[in-house]
């Protein structure tokens, strides 16, 4: 297969991903929409924030999908209908919904022209964009010249998810027996999710097979914003990119598309929160969608979570107020985690009880 055929694939591909990307983001904002409390509206609404809102809409959106898809699993129904088409419609009403409201309409409007302005205006926020495109290209063609070296998929485990996903598209439902110790279905709904599209066994396979450069994409985005925010030299947050994506070990990992990659980009979004300030309970949408991804990756992330939440209580132990907040973000983030676990207990109750 020469390289102009896996330029069309990999262009093929690129459609399918930006526009379920773009459908669970918009999914996924209608519920950030609505659970946001009034005390983090402020946070939640500055105009100059509207990468992280998508990126953050985005992992709640993939967190109720997966949800969403033990319900279809449930009854056998995962299918283009149900699980595609049912979620575009409900993006399309909601946007229709969203823009016919005036005020919100004129600060979509405003934000967008502002954004517009500013990168385009500002050289400030024009060379550190140049400067990430150069290592999303530099991390692109990497990864290129491994992928098309041949027309198999990287290593055996690639294979063995590629068919329980189709497994799951012939047939509209799938069981977690069989997929392995911490291997739950999550992963599987979500690549089902992106092909539904064009669900045939070619487009399937390239997906996986191509779309870790994708996904490379987001981690270097999500974390260029995470490194934003810890660094205020330009050159340690550049360097700090190419060591961390450049490097082997990330490369080995990642560029196989499996659940772990997956479940590193919803971690990733999860650390974009803390640093960022965002509301604790939020932290239970990517909890519960780690859990049902990813059961290693959970588990560590969750000692990190707990360990942070301890410590962010201890250091006010005096203000009673403050303390009174993040325990009362902690149980809206167990009451989240319970609401969307409820599915997949429901699919198999005997595993749980």
């Amino acid at each position: 297969m020469n390289n102009i055929s896996f330029l069309n694939e990999f262009l093929l591909v690129g459609i399918i991903f930006i526009l379920f990307i773009f459908i669970i983001s918009i999914f996924g904002y209608f519920f950030l929409s609505i659970i946001r409390k009034k005390s983090d509206y402020d946070i939640l609404k500055k105009p100059n924030l509207i990468l992280e809102r998508f990126l953050i809409s985005f992992g709640i959106g993939i967190s109720i999908y997966i949800s969403y898809g033990y319900i279809l699993n449930l009854f056998k129904i995962f299918n283009f209908f149900t699980a595609y088409l049912f979620i575009l419609f409900f993006d399309i009403f909601f946007l229709i919904s969203y823009l016919l409201i005036e005020s919100k309409r004129r600060f979509f409007l405003n934000s967008f022209k502002i954004r517009f302005r500013n990168f385009f205006l500002n050289k400030r926020k024009i060379i550190p964009m140049m400067t990430v495109l150069i290592i999303l290209i530099l991390s692109f063609l990497l990864y290129w010249n491994i992928i098309t070296v041949s027309v198999g998929l990287i290593w055996r485990d690639p294979y063995s998810w590629y068919k329980k996903i189709f497994y799951l598209l012939d047939n509209g439902s799938i069981s977690d027996v069989g997929l392995g110790v911490g291997y739950p279905s999550g992963y599987v709904f979500i690549t089902s999710g992106f092909s539904l599209i064009r669900p045939d066994h070619l487009t399937v396979y390239f997906f996986i097979k191509i779309s870790s450069i994708y996904f490379l994409f987001l981690y270097i985005i999500i974390s260029f914003l995470i490194l934003k925010h810890i660094f205020k030299k330009n050159y340690l947050i550049y360097i700090s990119l190419l060591l961390i994506y450049l490097s082997n070990f990330f490369l080995e990992r990642n560029i196989m598309n499996l659940p772990s990659s997956f479940a590193t980009i919803l971690v990733l979004i999860s650390i974009l929160l803390v640093v960022k300030g965002y509301p604790l309970y939020m932290q239970g949408f990517f909890l519960t969608a780690l859990f049902l991804i990813h059961r290693l990756t959970f588990g560590f992330y969750f000692i990190v979570i707990v360990a942070y939440i301890l410590f962010k209580i201890f250091l006010n132990l005096r203000n009673r107020k403050l303390v009174f907040k993040e325990l009362s973000s902690i149980f809206s983030m167990l009451i989240i985690n319970i609401i969307l676990l409820i599915p997949f207990i429901l699919n198999y109750p005997e595993d749980i009880l």
